[in-house]
């Protein structure tokens, strides 16, 4: 984005050489993960309004132009002439190139040679900009004011919003919180129907599928689907302790803390699958759906193949992406794995909290 520079002020200096009197800035934007969950938000009446911001974009500076005057000062190579031996067949060296592991391969994409190659790839985009005073800013915010937001998935004391955001390790076993953006994909999943039946997929390692204790009513199932929203939108991967713990602490659904605490590991596991919600694959529980068509389809992909093996390789995924008419960017590729698996070596595996 090009941004005009006020050449009036006193602050601006023109005392520099040509080829760094700017008057203009242009800031260049990379898509960054998200440390925490955020939202915009703003008053309308006796209302807070908030919109959840599931993607955010950092805007910074280019320094294109210095790269321009370095490279207007390196002098031209000088062109070979021909002579007699023009046309000639000379030996080359010839170099094999070793397959990369997912390292090396996450550093190259990361390097700065292959983010300015992609940025100078990228074609502009003509906008036209509103300030928040505008009539068309002033418009949306009146649409977005007078719809009826969808309220909170359910009541929740301070105690259990903290709860939400950061488990405790030492109650639960949940360990360290990976984070997750709370946005409105997240929202979607977590408002699905919690009396659909759960999607039949392999699971191992399960608890026994003939629970040795009673079993959660219809009421107690969709509560807990609604108590477990938050935990999921926090920890994408979840083990049975780190559920449980969660749910014992909640109070938002009345007469759940007391029957999770109850019920039978595999009481516990047939509740939790009956929302519909979550998937299991090897004692792990995951969200069935995003409800983002962006992610969703290499997810729900990614999850198929680790419900088959334990370790993946980059070649795996893509391949299997590929097959599937999957178009994946490395942004996408990125932000969908490593949501859910963690790194060991050139492979991916599934990781619990």
């Amino acid at each position: 984005m090009d941004v005009r520079l006020d050449t009036t002020i006193p602050e601006y200096n023109d005392n520099v050489e040509p080829t760094r009197l700017l008057k203009k800035l242009t800031l260049q934007s990379s898509s960054v993960e998200c440390g925490t969950s955020l939202a915009a938000a703003f008053v309308e009446g006796d209302r807070l309004i908030l919109l959840p911001i599931d993607e955010a974009m950092q805007l910074r500076p280019s320094m294109a132009h210095l790269d321009a005057e370095r490279e207007g000062g390196k002098k031209a190579a000088p062109k070979e002439e021909e002579g007699p031996d023009a046309g000639v067949l000379m030996p080359v060296m010839v170099q094999v190139k070793k397959r990369e592991t997912e390292a090396q391969l996450e550093a190259r994409l990361r390097s700065f040679a292959h983010i300015t190659a992609q940025e100078a790839a990228e074609e502009w985009v003509g906008l036209q900009y509103h300030d928040d005073m505008s009539e068309t800013s002033q418009g949306i915010a009146q649409k977005l004011a007078a719809a009826d937001a969808q309220p909170a998935l359910h009541p929740m004391r301070a105690g259990d919003y903290l709860a939400a955001l950061v488990p405790d390790p030492d109650r639960d076993g949940a360990g360290v919180v990976q984070e997750m953006p709370m946005g409105a994909a997240a929202t979607a999943a977590a408002a699905r129907p919690t009396g659909a039946a759960p999607r039949a997929g392999p699971s191992a390692a399960a608890p026994s599928a003939h629970p040795s204790g009673p079993e959660f009513p219809p009421a107690q199932v969709a509560g807990m689907g609604r108590a477990l929203g938050p935990l999921f939108h926090h920890s994408p991967v979840c083990n049975l302790g780190a559920i449980r713990g969660y749910l014992q602490r909640s109070t938002a659904e009345p007469g759940l803390a007391a029957a999770v605490a109850a019920a039978s590991d595999a009481a516990l596991h047939m509740g939790v699958l009956a929302t519909g919600l979550v998937l299991e694959i090897r004692r792990a529980y995951v969200l069935r759906s995003l409800g983002s068509p962006a992610l969703d389809p290499l997810r729900d992909l990614l999850l198929g193949l680790l419900a088959g093996r334990e370790a993946l390789k980059r070649g795996d995924i893509m391949e299997a992406a590929r097959a599937a008419g999957i178009p994946v960017t490395d942004g996408l590729y990125s932000k969908v794995v490593r949501d859910i698996c963690v790194s060991r070596g050139s492979t991916w595996s599934l990781k619990v909290t």
